[in-house]
C-alpha cells in the first residue's frame, strides 16, 4: 500500500506538475509539498483538502479507511481504528445545529472536496450518498465527502451538530 506522500508525489508527477507549481495553485509552500511527499510531515485536513482540489482528485485518495472511504459511520462517539488522527484534532470551523422533524429531510448538494462531519445527538436519521445508506443512532457520528449529493431523512425527531469543513480556496494564478 502506498503511502501519503507517495500517492501525493505519484499524482503530482502524473500532472507533470513541479513543486513549485503545486505550490503556485495552493496555499501550501512547495517545502511543506516536499515534506508531505517524503513522508517527513503529516499535513491537516485542510491542507490536504486544498491539495486535492488543486489536484483534482477526491480527498479519498489521500486518505485509506476501508471500503466505503470517507462515507462511514461511527459509532457511540468512539473512535475508529482506520479514521485519520489529523481529522479528529483539526480545529472544526463551521458547526451548525440542524433539527429535522419526523419524515423531513435534508439535502446537501455536491460541492467537490468539502467534507462534512454530522453528530446526531438525538433521533433516527439515514443518511444516503449515491448508492450507500446508513442508519444514524444517537451517538453516531457521520463522514461524507460531497461528490455526490447527500440526503438525510429523519424517521422521529432529530437533532444533530453539522460540521463543516470548507473547500480551501485557490491563490490567485
Amino acid at each position: 500500500m502506498l503511502t501519503l506522500g507517495e500517492k501525493l508525489r505519484r499524482m503530482r508527477l502524473k500532472q507533470n506538475l513541479t513543486l513549485v507549481q503545486l505550490a503556485g495553485l495552493t496555499k501550501v509552500s512547495a517545502v511543506t509539498i516536499h515534506n508531505i511527499e517524503r513522508d517527513i510531515y503529516e499535513p491537516k485536513i485542510s491542507t490536504l483538502m486544498d491539495l486535492s482540489k488543486a489536484l483534482n482528485a477526491p480527498l479519498k485518495h489521500f486518505i485509506d479507511h476501508g471500503p466505503e472511504g470517507l462515507f462511514m459511520r461511527q459509532q457511540d462517539g468512539g473512535s475508529s481504528a482506520g479514521y485519520p488522527r489529523r481529522l479528529k484534532s483539526h480545529n472544526l470551523p463551521h458547526l451548525k445545529r440542524i433539527e429535522l422533524q419526523a419524515d423531513s429531510e435534508l439535502i446537501l448538494k455536491p460541492d467537490q472536496g468539502r467534507l462534512l462531519v454530522m453528530h446526531l445527538i438525538f433521533g433516527r436519521i439515514e443518511a444516503v450518498n449515491g448508492k450507500r445508506s446508513i442508519q444514524l443512532l444517537p451517538g453516531d457520528n457521520l463522514y461524507v465527502e460531497l461528490f455526490e449529493e447527500t440526503i438525510l431523512t429523519a424517521s422521529e425527531n432529530s437533532l444533530g451538530v453539522l460540521v463543516n469543513y470548507p473547500t480551501p480556496a485557490r491563490s490567485a494564478e
